[in-house]
């Protein structure tokens, strides 16, 4: 074979590994990835699809009320502040911050081979995460898959169980109002803001506020059977964790409300803000408790399905510290391992005071 032959072929071999995704590329330069290429099959498409010119469907049941983090007012602020700067009649006015609303708006997966495969692994990922935690507090929920073709398969209440929508893209539309006194007039004034999202539980809120004798109350009210979404474009450590840990917050939602309400007993709530940072309050705790259980448990289900490298999955948990309702979700696992994840679930559903006081 002449040189210049055997450069083609060289050339050849390169083209064919670009061609079969890369695979026999990583098997010359990373054995330990190559060895997870099988698993990872999984996660790949059966065909061409174009996907950028899906159309976006607004999901109106979806609109609810929301509490913001601190560092989400911030931003907001922030966009009000860049607005204000160009409207003199605004200039110098002072702002009130009236509340935050959200909406879903998805693209639909026509992937119908690479969406059944998903759920099969979702459905691996969601058994076992129940069967790790073993705990009679936490039953695992009804789920059922559904792969929507149009946007009215997507229902967002009359379910005797929990839908789970797989969708190719999700996106979240998040709407703060501001308003502003200008002579005694109101001056209503929304900022709003898109985040991509690889899983979420669209359950929606409703706050009402009673008025008792001279005294009003502010309650709110949290649906349990509304549908978890999931993104089937996220980057795979989403996809991998996504499923297991949005049926389980799914399991704990109604431990999450007990202690909420029990603790909004104890306080005069008249106000919808307050009763909505309250419960703030108590959705961030579930969400440190939930990804606390999930770093326990996503290193030993890895261990058996070998999907993630070990770089991506500490990346992930690193992420977690970014993220203020995450946050000391490291820290917390650590904890949980210390004194056993039964007695760390007991703590949540009964004691949860005890439990995050190590995050204080």
């Amino acid at each position: 074979m002449s040189e210049l032959e055997q450069k083609l072929s060289r050339r050849e071999f390169i083209r064919l590994g670009a061609l079969l995704g890369g695979s026999l590329a990583f098997q010359l330069n990373s054995p330990s990835l190559a060895a997870q290429q099988k698993p990872r099959q999984i996660f790949e498409r059966s065909g061409l699809y174009n996907l950028d010119s899906l159309p976006p469907i607004t999901l109106e049941e979806s609109n609810t009320v929301i509490p913001l983090t601190t560092g989400e007012l911030r931003e907001f602020d922030k966009l009000l502040l860049n607005k204000v700067s160009k409207y003199s009649l605004l200039m110098g006015k002072d702002a009130q911050f009236k509340g935050a609303y959200s909406r879903l708006v998805v693209k639909l997966e026509p992937d119908e081979i690479y969406a059944n495969n998903l759920i099969k692994e979702a459905k691996t990922s969601i058994d076992d995460i129940f069967e790790f935690l073993g705990n009679p507090y936490l039953p695992k929920p009804q789920i059922n898959f559904i792969v929507p073709s149009k946007k009215e398969d997507i229902k967002f209440t009359g379910h005797s169980f929990i839908p789970f929508y797989l969708v190719f893209k999700l996106q979240k539309i998040v709407k703060a109002e501001y308003e502003f006194d200008i002579n005694g007039k109101k001056l209503l004034m929304p900022e709003e803001r898109t985040e991509s999202l690889a899983g979420e539980s669209g359950i929606p809120i409703t706050m009402e506020v009673k008025e008792r004798g001279t005294n009003r109350q502010a309650k709110l009210k949290v649906s349990t059977n509304a549908p978890i979404f999931y993104a089937t474009s996220s980057d795979i450590v989403y996809m991998v964790e996504v499923p297991a840990i949005e049926v389980l917050h799914r399991a704990m939602i109604g431990h999450t409300s007990k202690n909420f309400y029990e603790d909004s007993k104890r306080r005069t709530i008249s106000l919808p803000a307050e009763i909505l940072s309250l419960y703030t309050e108590y959705n961030h705790l579930e969400e440190k408790f939930v990804h606390a259980l999930s770093i326990l448990w996503l290193r030993q289900y890895n261990t058996k399905r070998k999907i993630l490298t070990r770089e991506e999955i500490e990346q992930r948990f690193a992420r977690y510290e970014t993220m203020e309702k995450y946050r000391g979700a490291n820290k917390l696992s650590q904890h949980i391992e210390r004194i056993g994840v039964q007695k760390a679930i007991e703590l949540y559903v009964n004691n949860p005071n005890e439990l995050f006081k190590i995050l204080k």
